[in-house]
């Protein structure tokens, strides 16, 4: 607890709660974006790192779960191929791009392939459509339909997210600019 409990103490325990449910979100996120959104266009850090690999090992695992030892076929590790090869066709992308000269911020979650903004086309077409796509898997692959449902509301969040993020740093940087110039101004007499 953050202060006096008869003063309206806060709890401290939410931060941590909060962060890992960001970083679950972006787990469970990332095998979906990697299809989602058009190959080189994310940065490094965006689709590489433990939340790759944690959403590669909770997609197999989840939709063998849900269905039970009893699954048909394989489709939980066909789909973590599939992502796989999704994975590293965006770093054969990247790399070609980089060799070429062109460079994008190592956080960016990348271009859609769905056209339009992409605060809305990420934060809200995506994850619509991953979850209806779910809805209707349910019929046939359970365990799968769950998945995508999941993952399309890991989805909305992770793209909120990251819209908050990239303004934070905007703000931080116009408000770095607004330092420099008051400190030239002020110095300089001029202030």
């Amino acid at each position: 607890m953050i202060g006096n409990p008869e003063e309206g103490a806060r709890s401290s325990d939410f931060r941590p709660t909060f962060n890992s449910m960001i970083a679950f979100s972006q787990a469970f996120a990332k095998p979906l974006e990697a299809l989602l959104r058009q190959t080189g266009t994310p940065g490094e850090m965006y689709l590489g790192g433990a939340h790759c690999i944690v959403g590669l090992i909770i997609l197999p695992v989840f939709v063998t779960l849900a269905d039970g030892p009893n699954v048909p076929y394989p489709y939980g590790v066909i789909a973590t191929a599939v992502v796989t090869v999704a994975l590293i066709a965006h770093r054969i992308e990247r790399f070609n791009n980089q060799r070429k000269g062109l460079f994008t911020h190592s956080l960016a979650p990348g271009k859609s392939w769905i056209p339009g903004p992409d605060a809305l086309v990420q934060g809200f077409a995506e994850p619509a459509l991953v979850i209806a796509a779910g809805i209707a898997a349910k019929t046939v692959l359970i365990g799968l339909g769950h998945y995508l449902v999941l993952a399309g509301i890991a989805l909305a969040i992770n793209a909120n997210w990251q819209n908050m993020a990239r303004l934070a740093r905007a703000r931080a940087t116009r408000d770095a600019f607004l330092d420099q110039m008051a400190h030239r101004n002020g110095f300089g007499g001029k202030g």
